[in-house]
This record gives structure tokens, C-alpha cells and sequence, in this order.
């Protein structure tokens, strides 16, 4: 009994806190700004209360404003484009120096491997002199010759032709998986950090609030 009412008791506190943690994450700033904004600015530092709410909504603005940031840095990096910090680092290392030297260089090019195939094939020709069982015999030979060499084409274009379809059903699932990877990209793109937009959002809004109309705040908790 005591053992079902544990498990129960888990059961809730994740459904309750786990969940909905993206709410709790949102929600949980905003409370800490307005505890701020009344009892602790104006106790540690003495300011009004109008002021207190002033300063706390701009805090709220930054924080939205560094959950949008981090979002477009990991939409960056998701695509494999390096963050904004790393950005701003590679922009100042190519500032151009005032002494620059002139610096030269030679290059070179090397042809790779190819390879170069042919086929030979044997003709066989009678004396104008010759018998008539001669003449048979090479034509017998020629025949057989043409015959083999017929055989030797059609399986070469057999092969040929189940290359060429082992390549295009290799290229179609390189595609295929390309594009599952492309669509599974966009999708966490625009889903995955939608919680950490909307925080953004409601920080953001009520920040805003918070910083336009103090004086009307600062008389609602006065």
C-alpha cells in the first residue's frame, strides 16, 4: 500500500514539474522579477518603487532578448554554421593588418589515375586460290568469331545496365536520406524551440510592461 502510494506520488510530481517545465521555466522569472521589483530593490538600495519596476522589466527584456539569441545561435548551429560568438571572433581575425606582406606561392596539378580498356578481334580471310572447303572453314571461323563477340557485348551491356541501376537506386537512397535529414532539421528547427521562444516572448512582453507603465504598477502593489 505504502509502496502504490510512492509510486502515485512520483507519478504526480512528474506530471506535475517535468512536463510542464517549459511553463514553469517561463513563469518562474517573471515571479522573481516581481518579488525583485517590490520588496528587494527598493529594500536593498532604497530606490521607489516606480524605479524598481523600471529596472526589473529591463532585466526581463534582456533575458527575452538572450533567449532569441540563443535560439538563432542553435538554429546555426543545427545547420552546421558556426554559433555567433565564433561569427564575431573570425570577422576580427580578418581585420586586415596595416603592414601587410606580400606573400607568394607556386602551385602545381596532378592528373589522376585513369584507366584505358579495348577489345581485339580476329578475322580470318581465304586465298582467292582456295578450295571450297577452305572457304567454309573460314567462314565457320568467322562466324564462330562474330558469334563471340555478340555474346561478349550482350553481357557487357548487361553488366553496364545493372551498374547503372545499382547507381541510381544508390543515388535515390543518398537523396532519400538527405532529405529525411533535411525535413528532421526544419522540423526540430521550428518545434523544438518553440518553449524557448515563447519564454522569450512572455519575458519580453512583460518587461516591456513593466518598463512603460511603473508608475501604474508600482500604485497596483503600493
Amino acid at each position: 500500500m505504502i509502496a502504490k502510494l510512492f509510486r502515485w506520488l512520483k507519478a504526480v510530481s512528474r506530471w506535475l514539474v517535468c512536463e510542464p517545465a517549459p511553463v514553469w521555466l517561463a513563469v518562474s522569472p517573471v515571479i522573481a522579477a516581481g518579488v525583485l521589483a517590490v520588496y528587494l530593490l527598493p529594500f536593498i538600495f532604497g530606490i521607489t518603487l516606480e524605479d524598481s519596476m523600471r529596472y526589473s522589466g529591463l532585466l526581463l527584456q534582456f533575458g527575452g532578448l538572450a533567449t532569441i539569441a540563443w535560439e538563432i545561435s542553435q538554429t546555426r548551429a543545427s545547420f552546421g554554421r558556426p554559433n555567433l560568438a565564433t561569427s564575431v571572433r573570425q570577422w576580427i581575425g580578418r581585420f586586415p593588418p596595416y603592414n601587410r606582406r606580400l606573400v607568394t606561392g607556386s602551385g602545381h596539378a596532378t592528373m589522376g589515375h585513369f584507366t584505358v580498356s579495348g577489345q581485339g578481334y580476329v578475322w580470318s580471310t581465304a586465298r582467292p586460290d582456295s578450295t571450297v572447303e577452305r572457304r567454309l572453314e573460314v567462314l565457320e571461323k568467322n562466324l564462330q568469331e562474330l558469334n563471340e563477340r555478340f555474346v561478349r557485348a550482350q553481357k557487357e551491356l548487361e553488366q553496364q545496365i545493372r551498374s547503372q541501376a545499382e547507381d541510381i537506386k544508390r543515388e535515390k537512397e543518398a537523396r532519400a536520406s538527405a532529405d529525411d535529414e533535411i525535413r528532421a532539421k526544419l522540423e526540430a528547427t521550428q518545434t523544438d524551440g518553440l518553449h524557448i521562444s515563447s519564454m522569450g516572448v512572455v519575458w519580453f512582453f512583460i518587461g516591456i510592461t513593466m518598463s512603460t507603465i511603473p508608475s501604474e504598477l508600482a500604485w497596483l502593489f503600493g
